[in-house]
């Protein structure tokens, strides 16, 4: 008697236009392989015939085909499978990607990580770099800044939260006219 129908790919999931395995597996209401399972395994997109396999009789409940599927998009394998005189059939849907979107699928996540890690270990380390006091010219040259002309700027009177514009920000650093001009000269 029949018990439960397990079905899977390799690689899971597919990539059209690569070899593909179609594994099954039949077993008992004891979760054991069935022995001489007659069974015909058909490919279906959008609920039309694409490819049938030769009914066949496995030994053991388990099989393996190979298989290529030519387009991505969702398939359904149909498993009609008769032993003793009982017959049942049973689908199984699933998606077919393409070659890009598996890469995505396999690399994405490591993508994800490692792009982002990239971009804030560059923002590091220029902050690094101009906080050193050097700067890079056109032509590859480094130059020292002069950070010792910075516009005197009052300090906040005592027990005033500081105004952040007063101060010079890293980026104000390196271009002298955006800083507001002194209180002492309005």
């Amino acid at each position: 008697m029949f018990g439960e129908v397990q079905f899977d790919t390799y690689p899971s999931p597919p990539t059209s236009r690569t070899n593909t395995t179609l594994i099954g597996s039949i077993q008992d209401r004891n979760a054991l392989s069935l022995s001489n399972v007659t069974a015909s395994i058909s490919i279906m997109k959008e609920g039309k015939q694409i490819y049938s396999f030769p009914k066949e009789i496995y030994r053991f409940g388990d099989f393996t085909v190979p298989y290529v599927f030519e387009d991505d998009g969702f398939h359904e394998v149909v498993l009609a499978i008769s032993q003793g005189g009982r017959d049942i059939e049973v689908g199984f849907r699933f998606a077919v990607w393409s070659e890009q979107v598996a890469f995505l699928l396999s690399y994405g996540t490591i993508l994800a990580i490692v792009i982002p890690l990239a971009i804030i270990g560059i923002l590091f380390w220029r902050s690094w770099h101009y906080d050193s006091g050097e700067a890079v010219k056109a032509d590859g040259e480094a130059e020292r800044l002069d950070t010792t002309s910075a516009p005197n700027l009052p300090s906040p009177p005592s027990g005033e939260p500081s105004r952040g514009w007063l101060r010079p920000s890293r980026g104000d650093r390196r271009r002298r006219d955006l800083h507001p001009p002194p209180l002492s000269d309005i």
